[in-house]
């Protein structure tokens, strides 16, 4: 594993909050957390927000904070499947004082009938591209890159159902998760239990380790449709943003 160099920045949330963040050299956490910053979610459009938030792949937390920070009545959950990453979300949590409405939960999102544990690929060692997103779990990759060049770490599973259950019923969903929204969004009961969705869809399904497997913005919808109404203000093809709003 490569030495990793780490360094703090202020920035000013969507709704013009300041609040500081952890972030690591030559990776893509410093572009990740400007271009949240920068409101690539447009958060700043959302109405304020109360009761419980969920950040399904949280990374190093910069919507987790930037929700928690510019709305005071919600509580945030990160969930973030690489252990790296959730020990930065706890130092987020910590310099920004947020520690009573942000909670980390350190584990990978999936559905019922996959694996209790996820085997999550991270910290590349070699094209420079892929290096450059090393902390970003189970990323796309060419699959002649040989497998031994990545760290591997077995996360939790984590269902929809199972966060529900532990949390309570969701007002705003973000996820960005490389394809595992797929079985997050299996069961329709669920699925009615969260509000408000902004996520990002992934036409590759990196769970499928062998193969991977292309998927459609149809299936997302076939999967959320009898609850939510969607927009997909991407390409039909993918990968891109969607909204979900409760029927």
């Amino acid at each position: 594993m490569t030495a990793v160099v780490y360094a703090e920045q202020h920035w000013t949330t969507p709704r013009g909050r300041a609040v500081r963040m952890q972030y690591r050299e030559g990776t893509n956490d410093w572009n990740t957390i400007n271009a949240v910053m920068e409101d690539e979610y447009a958060l700043a459009e959302l109405p304020a927000l109360s009761g419980l938030a969920l950040d399904v792949g949280a990374h190093v937390g910069a919507v987790s904070v930037a929700l928690a920070a510019d709305n005071p009545n919600l509580h945030v959950v990160a969930v973030e499947p690489l252990s790296v990453n959730c020990a930065m979300i706890e130092h987020q949590r910590q310099v920004n004082g947020l520690a009573d409405r942000l909670s980390v939960v350190c584990g990978a999102v999936d559905g019922a009938s996959s694996p209790a544990h996820v085997e999550i690929r991270y910290d590349y060692e070699g094209n420079i591209p892929v290096f450059h997103h090393r902390f970003v779990g189970n990323t796309p990759f060419d699959k002649t890159h040989p497998a031994d060049r990545w760290s591997v770490e077995r996360a939790k599973r984590w269902t929809l159902a199972a966060l529900l259950a532990q949390f309570g019923s969701v007002d705003f969903l973000k996820i960005d998760c490389e394809g595992a929204e797929f079985g997050f969004f299996e069961a329709p009961e669920d699925n009615a239990r969260v509000r408000l969705i902004y996520g990002e869809w992934h036409s590759v399904d990196t769970r499928v380790e062998a193969n991977y497997a292309v998927r459609t913005q149809a299936e997302l919808e076939q999967l959320l449709t009898s609850t939510h109404m969607l927009e997909f203000p991407g390409p039909q093809s993918g990968h891109g943003h969607f909204i979900a709003r409760l029927r």
